[in-house]
């Protein structure tokens, strides 16, 4: 996000995994907050935590990967 912040001019995405996202939500505010119009995020839903070994999420096979949410400007 820093360097969406400090480089306006670029367009930047950050690729997530559903684990990672989980343990850090606070990153979630701060974008939020920040709302930089250059940053998209993309979440890979693969039911995992792979940072801390590779441990199965408790909702892993419990969300379709079929449904996706559609937001204004998305691809």
């Amino acid at each position: 996000m820093g360097a969406a912040l400090a480089r306006p001019d670029l367009e930047f995405v950050l690729l997530e995994g559903d684990g990672d996202l989980v343990m850090n939500l606070g990153s979630l505010l701060a974008i939020a907050d920040a709302a930089p119009a250059n940053l998209r995020v993309v979440v890979f839903n693969n039911g995992r935590y792979e940072t801390g070994g590779g441990q199965p999420l408790a909702s892993a096979g419990r969300t379709s990967r079929d449904r996706r949410r559609q937001t204004p400007g998305a691809t």
